[in-house]
């Protein structure tokens, strides 16, 4: 009978015991439940104040670095300058930068725009220097200088878009001003559709823009950079297969943008090439 009595009265104290354990557990479920919806609330206040209920939340992930892209850019802009400042200290006509691009640009304003040299067009040099064409003649040449840096310093920037599956941009912008022969190419009018030239291979492979203004500024920058070199005759079948393999409407419209200028490009080196294959036959005979 004792042992009996002695077991219920365990019986019931474990019952109780486990009454309080349970009741214990059920406030602490209640009041972190409590907590955890507080500080979902707060959040969730904090996004919709920050942001409006129809716009998408940007990470930071999907936006530009723009300290680490001019830190990068002023220190290869002082390369350059420290590999030949007199190209900023004494700014002069380049090769073809007076006697082509400068002259035609004063004697023929707007008609120099569609006019080939070398067998090819040079658009964006010819952009720049009718843009120029009125200021005086001492200033001309610095002004060439600061264009052509714009330019290049826009290349440079590309690279650090977040469109571009580049890891490594600031070693490629260091193997842009430590090339022997980079001395002589940036920063003047002549040379300048090496330094666009390189915007083709980040167009290939980088994602498409995601607003209106960005295809749109892509497809006059394209354009441009198509007329501009004879680059675009190779790059037309590049950006064929990349809307193909694609299927998007802006990347069928990059590739027709390349299809027009690499096909302007090529009839016009064609018919430039012949006309002057033809007149140093002439040459020769008159000559014999």
């Amino acid at each position: 009978g004792l042992v009996g009595s002695e077991m219920c009265i365990r019986d019931r104290s474990r019952r109780r015991f486990d009454g309080k354990i349970e009741g214990w557990v059920r406030v602490l479920s209640r009041r972190q439940a409590a907590v955890r919806i507080a500080v979902f609330r707060l959040c969730n206040f904090t996004v919709s104040r920050s942001s409006p209920s129809n716009a998408p939340v940007k990470s930071v992930a999907s936006q530009y670095p723009w300290v680490l892209a001019l830190g990068v850019l002023a220190a290869a802009l002082g390369v350059a300058w420290l590999r030949r400042p007199a190209v900023f200290q004494n700014a002069q006509f380049w090769a073809e930068d007076g006697s082509v691009f400068f002259a035609q640009a004063a004697s023929l304003k707007l008609k120099a725009l569609a006019l080939p040299h070398a067998d090819y067009h040079h658009l964006i040099q010819r952009l720049g220097a009718g843009m120029f064409s009125e200021i005086p003649l001492l200033w001309m040449p610095t002004a060439y200088v600061v264009a052509t840096t714009l330019v290049w310093s826009a290349v440079v920037l590309m690279l650090f878009s977040r469109r571009l599956p580049v890891k490594w941009p600031a070693v490629m912008v260091l193997v842009m001003v430590v090339l022997p022969s980079s001395n002589e190419v940036w920063f003047n009018l002549t040379n300048l559709q090496w330094t666009t030239a390189l915007l083709i291979p980040l167009w290939l492979v980088a994602d498409e823009p995601k607003t209106k203004a960005g295809i749109v500024f892509q497809s006059l920058a394209a354009f441009a950079v198509g007329l501009t070199g004879v680059f675009s005759i190779v790059a037309a079948p590049l950006f064929v297969f990349r809307a193909l393999v694609k299927r998007t409407a802006v990347a069928g419209g990059m590739a027709g943008i390349w299809v027009l200028a690499g096909g302007i490009q090529f009839f016009t080196a064609k018919g430039e090439g012949a006309v002057s294959y033809t007149h140093l036959r002439a040459h020769e005979t008159e000559a014999d």
